[in-house]
C-alpha cells in the first residue's frame, strides 16, 4: 500500500504526495520480488580445456587450483583498465622529419603510386 503525506514547501504551499517506500539494501527496483542472478552461460571453454555452462565453474578454472598449468588467468572483460599514458614525443625528431618531408616534396623526390589495371 502506498502511503501519502502532506508536504509544506518553502513558500508555504502544501502538496499531497506519495511517500517513496524504503527499499531493503541491495534491492534493484521497487518490484516485489527477490533479485535473481542466473549462473548459466553459453557453452564456454575453460582454462582446463573443458566446456562449461556454469559461470562459477568456469571462473574456478581461471584460478591456479582449477587448471592443470597452475596459472592465474584473467577473465577477459573484468581486468582493470590501465591508466592512459600518452606516448613520449621527441619534438626535435618530429621537426626534423617534417623538414625532410618538405625537402623531398620540393625537390620532386616523392614516391610514384603504382596503378594496377583492373581486369
Amino acid at each position: 500500500m502506498i502511503e501519502k503525506r502532506w508536504y509544506t514547501l518553502a513558500d508555504g504551499r502544501q502538496i499531497y504526495r506519495a511517500v517513496p517506500q524504503s527499499r531493503s539494501a541491495g534491492s534493484g527496483s521497487s518490484f516485489p520480488c527477490p533479485r535473481v542472478v542466473n549462473d548459466s552461460i553459453e557453452p564456454t571453454w575453460g582454462a582446463d580445456g573443458k566446456l562449461y555452462t556454469s559461470m562459477s565453474a568456469y571462473r574456478a578454472t581461471l584460478r591456479p587450483s582449477g587448471n592443470p598449468k597452475g596459472e592465474e588467468y584473467i577473465e577477459y572483460g573484468n581486468e582493470p583498465i590501465p591508466e592512459y599514458v600518452p606516448p613520449a614525443i621527441d619534438e626535435a625528431a618530429r621537426v626534423e622529419a617534417i623538414k625532410h618531408a618538405i625537402h623531398d616534396v620540393e625537390t620532386g623526390n616523392v614516391p610514384v603510386p603504382e596503378y594496377v589495371p583492373l581486369d
